[in-house]
């Protein structure tokens, strides 16, 4: 196990009792809102990001469990948290801190939430997307180059930080390429994919394409999709590490689309692609996020609709969409497996869950 040393003059810690003080967690009174929400797959620990009250920067990392006691608070003074990553195992927190007068360079930690001490992983570059591996032992993250990061660096890399070790991998793209948003599969495999953007162009214009990517054990990347116009954000894993649901956008000046826009899933051995055929046209709706419910059958959708942002349910197998919520305040939604309840945002500085098979939510925070 690696050993963490507690950066007193980055970070400070306060750590509330677990039915106490939540009004000093969040201060809703004073305007602060609710930035990002993110639950552990295999434990009762969650976490989110909070704005300052002039909802300028998130200026806190909050963890919390499933009843809604805050277990901890993290702040970081002249810095602020661009993201949050947790562990499965809900043993680690990553965060990546962005000075405030200086928005190239960011500083990564993970943060032990069992002995609250918090250790650097990477402060020499513009490094961002943090994301755990199935057995929470690795770490990969992405690393900018140019004007947004290490002008050193000729090109972006994807980062693999052994934990344990700290032993660190980089995987060079070519130059043009940005990466977001990795994700590891949930097989316990070290699979790894991501969204990749290339920039080309045409009759003199810049034309944008963003597909998925495989990074194989042996460092090889190896692309999923070919249409060039995937979301940064909206794609997940299905939890038998088999397939692959994104979403296809409508096409755009700088996205050439190459198919209609709509829900798919992807073959992951053998490329094959369907499109999900729903009981409501989803071509209608800007679909923020996607992810699987456990069990597979099940897609959880934040989607912008007509009077809003609301949650959606999707079986996969029948194509019949549900609407979770009414509201046209309620976005961030993922899947809380160990809870059996999904978590999202309403109201933006509200915490609510629901049963994963439920239509009635209720607040948690």
């Amino acid at each position: 196990m690696f050993s963490f040393r507690v950066i007193a003059n980055i970070i400070g810690i306060n750590g509330f009792a677990a039915d106490g003080n939540r009004a000093k967690a969040l201060d809703g009174s004073s305007g602060r809102k609710i930035g990002r929400i993110i639950a552990a797959k295999s434990s009762d620990i969650a976490a989110m990001l909070v704005y300052d009250s002039e909802g300028r920067r998130r200026d806190r990392a909050v963890i919390f469990d499933k009843n809604g006691g805050i277990i901890a608070s993290l702040e970081a003074p002249g810095s602020f948290f661009r993201e949050i990553a947790i562990s499965p195992n809900g043993q680690y927190l990553c965060y990546v801190l962005e000075q405030v007068n200086e928005s190239h360079r960011t500083q990564l930690h993970v943060y032990n939430i069992e002995s609250r001490s918090s250790m650097p992983v990477s402060n020499d570059s513009f490094n961002i997307w943090p994301a755990f591996s199935a057995d929470s032992s690795k770490l990969a993250y992405i690393r900018r180059s140019g004007l947004e990061g290490n002008r050193a660096e000729p090109s972006d890399k994807i980062i693999v930080n052994y934990l344990q070790t700290g032993k660190e991998i980089g995987i060079p793209l070519k130059s043009g390429e940005s990466a977001f948003s990795p994700r590891w599969s949930s097989s316990g495999e070290d699979t790894l994919a991501f969204s990749l953007t290339s920039v080309t162009t045409e009759n003199g214009r810049p034309l944008f394409r963003r597909d998925l990517y495989l990074l194989t054990k042996g460092g090889l990347l190896r692309r999923l999709t070919q249409s060039g116009d995937i979301g940064r954000y909206t794609w997940d894993w299905d939890p038998s590490a088999r397939k692959i649901a994104f979403v296809r956008n409508l096409s755009t000046d700088h996205h050439n689309s190459a198919g209609p826009a709509g829900i798919y899933l992807l073959e992951v051995e053998n490329g094959n692609t369907i499109r999900v055929e729903t009981s409501s046209d989803v071509t209608k709706l800007q679909i923020e996020n996607l992810c699987w419910a456990p069990g597979g059958k099940q897609l959880i959708l934040s989607v912008f609709c007509e009077n809003g942002q609301d949650i959606f349910r999707l079986n996969v197998a029948t194509g019949k969409l549900e609407r979770i919520t009414m509201d046209g305040h309620s976005e961030s939604a993922e899947p809380w497996p160990s809870v059996g309840k999904m978590i999202f945002i309403r109201n933006g500085s509200e915490v609510w869950t629901c049963k994963l098979d439920g239509f009635r939510p209720s607040r948690l925070l």
